[in-house]
């Protein structure tokens, strides 16, 4: 099923509440940027490193009492009846900028941040969309 920003902001409400700061990442994430230039299957969220360590199980419940179930253990894999997918990764330092897209207010990567994550990913996966989002990243960005 498609997800949207008011998927994001759902999942960001119940988490922020439980003590879990997220960082949204992603295709998800860069379309703050670019709007919703593809169709997007899940919500990617980086998360500090104990969330997926110590805190790991505590997480896993706190998803469960919001309606989702593990899906995937090795990838942090999510998913709810709506099916709204969610997965975490462990933060790579990115502190997350807040921006307001619209009524929503996502505490995401920075233009730059992407740019820098998306070139990193496009040399090992080589996809046309990952080239799309560098091309539109560098022209908001004027590179």
């Amino acid at each position: 099923m498609p997800v949207s920003l008011k998927d994001y902001q759902k999942v960001n409400d119940f988490l922020e509440k439980n003590g879990v700061e997220i960082v949204l990442y992603g295709s998800l994430g860069v379309s703050v940027y670019l709007g919703n230039f593809k169709e997007f299957n899940d919500i990617d969220l980086v998360v500090n490193k104990e969330w997926l360590s110590d805190k790991w199980s505590e997480l896993i419940g706190i998803m469960k009492q919001n309606g989702f179930e593990l899906v995937d253990q090795e990838k942090h894999e999510f998913i709810n009846n709506d099916g709204v997918g969610v997965s975490f990764l462990e933060n790579e330092n990115y502190a997350g900028v807040k921006v307001d897209s619209g009524e929503i207010k996502v505490k995401t990567l920075s233009k730059e941040d992407f740019l820098e994550v998306y070139k990193r990913e496009s040399l090992k996966r080589n996809k046309e969309s990952d080239r799309y989002i560098i091309r539109e990243l560098e022209k908001r960005l004027q590179l």
